[in-house]
């Protein structure tokens, strides 16, 4: 059986670019298949990430196409939050949190990337990223297994 994915925000933007199909043809057909196999699933932060970048091309004029395809994208989508199982979601964030800057060098993961981790690993989802150096940091944390970076081609 396939590992339930949650998919990080590079994933989704990389996936809803216009050229996407012709760019990222491996991700778009890796996307395709969650949406008819198992579905999709995202952190609410992607959501929020996701809903004000459109936003502020909106505000700047543009983006009334991106609108429109991330709204109906995430109208297929399922989001989860941290406060899954009464708010454990909070806690692995902060152990992770912990964890970056007990190690020596300290390592700091972006607090967004952080949060989009911790709601996959509460959730038993394994989080589809194509940042690699994610990716390296999740291992580093000594949860690797917790994040896939996905191809692009």
């Amino acid at each position: 059986m396939t590992e339930l994915r949650l998919l990080d925000t590079c994933v989704v933007s990389q996936y809803l670019a216009p050229d996407a199909p012709t760019k990222y043809p491996a991700l778009v057909q890796w996307v395709r298949d969650l949406v008819t196999g198992q579905g999709v699933c995202l952190s609410v932060v992607t959501v929020y990430e996701l809903r004000r970048g459109v936003r502020l091309l909106v505000a700047r004029g543009e983006g009334r196409r991106k609108e429109r395809r991330l709204n109906m994208f995430l109208q297929e989508a399922t989001a989860l939050s941290l406060d899954h199982d009464s708010g454990k979601g909070w806690n692995v964030a902060a152990d992770l949190w912990v964890k970056g800057q007990m190690h020596r060098p300290a390592l700091n993961v972006a607090e967004a990337d952080l949060l989009i981790l911790a709601t996959a690993i509460v959730h038993g989802r394994v989080l589809l990223t194509t940042d690699a150096a994610l990716g390296e940091r999740a291992r580093e944390l000594g949860v690797g297994e917790a994040v896939e970076v996905a191809p692009l081609g």
